[in-house]
């Protein structure tokens, strides 16, 4: 207070109600005007901009996991829980799997092409099983004598 002035004499303060302490949002009135319905709406924008982000991620390291995790700031067990409980954003994860097969077949078949003999050897034994391209480990089994085995006295 100013020297001289008295306590009548200072402006009064506005009253607050709970929501303005709290941070709420005020209408015209006065009345609160539902800021947890705010805060949940920022709160399903903000994930609905991380599942976003996630899916770019993952395409972008095509399909690596802990990559995209890293980009986003993510943790894999948020990735884990969205996918369980979003089937929309499941379901766009499994088609980069699929997008990630298809890119990683279509190397496979660039190398078959230029003759790469690894290459060829691993799609045979995937794919030509039905044509006999199949290792096979054979095991020879010779009989062995039969040992006897006691259980007791040194007697018999």
């Amino acid at each position: 207070m100013k020297k001289g002035t008295k306590k009548a004499d200072q402006p009064k303060a506005k009253p607050q109600n709970k929501a303005s302490r709290k941070g709420g949002n005020i209408n015209p009135e006065g009345k609160n005007s539902g800021s947890t319905r705010v805060n949940k709406n920022t709160k399903q924008l903000r994930t609905q901009v991380m599942k976003t982000a996630m899916i770019q991620a993952l395409e972008k390291h095509l399909g690596i996991l802990e990559s995209a995790c890293r980009e986003c700031n993510v943790s894999r067990q948020w990735h884990y829980e969205t996918m369980r409980t979003d089937p929309e954003y499941k379901a766009q994860v499994e088609e980069l799997k699929e997008i990630a097969l298809d890119f990683a077949e279509s190397a496979l078949f660039k190398n078959i092409q230029s003759r790469d003999t690894s290459s060829i050897i691993f799609f045979l034994k995937t794919q030509g099983k039905k044509r006999g391209y199949i290792e096979r480990q054979e095991i020879e089994v010779k009989k062995a004598d039969v040992v006897k085995v006691g259980f007791g006295t040194d007697d018999e």
